[in-house]
């Protein structure tokens, strides 16, 4: 796994750049990509955001094989730049007091319209556990709590259940 993270380490700029172009801060990771970091074309991958906490799961792995502060310091521009994509992607819905995914957005599943699509489960749950990460970074590193990433952990969206059952996403 350490192997294939020095091609992130490579084009955080590239993941930096893309994120500017669509309005965003941090760094954003697509899910197809070419080695020299260039996107596929498609209509369906821009729309996707599944893919983007990733990076900060298999950087944990790493730490969970080498808890020390080496690995930190390697990769901690991924990890928080990362971070702060999905901080700055997620909105805060102020009628009801959450912070929603989407729209526009297309769920892992790729079938659903990124119009009218809002709040993806598999996507919400992924993104508090990216955050969580993240933040758990922060205080291996002896530095402060990021409070956003945190309000976003805290009053993230719940994943939508219809009869018992979680659906895709919130408009199933």
């Amino acid at each position: 796994l350490e192997k294939s993270m020095q091609w992130y380490l490579k084009h955080l700029d590239d993941a930096r750049a893309l994120a500017r172009s669509q309005g965003y801060k941090g760094a954003r990771w697509p899910k197809m990509v070419a080695e020299n970091a260039v996107d596929s074309p498609s209509t369906i991958a821009p729309l996707l955001i599944w893919q983007q906490p990733h990076i900060i799961c298999m950087l944990e792995w790493c730490y969970q094989a080498h808890p020390d502060r080496e690995t930190l310091e390697k990769y901690r521009d991924v990890m928080f730049e990362s971070a702060e994509f999905m901080a700055d992607y997620a909105h805060y819905d102020a009628e009801n007091g959450r912070y929603v995914l989407g729209p526009p957005c297309i769920p892992a599943q790729e079938r659903h319209d990124p119009a009218t699509c809002i709040n993806p489960t598999y996507e919400l749950e992924y993104w508090r556990t990216g955050l969580r990460y993240a933040q758990a970074w922060k205080r291996r590193l002896g530095l402060p709590e990021d409070p956003l990433w945190q309000d976003i952990i805290d009053r993230m969206a719940v994943p939508p259940v219809h009869d018992g059952v979680y659906v895709a996403q919130e408009r199933c």
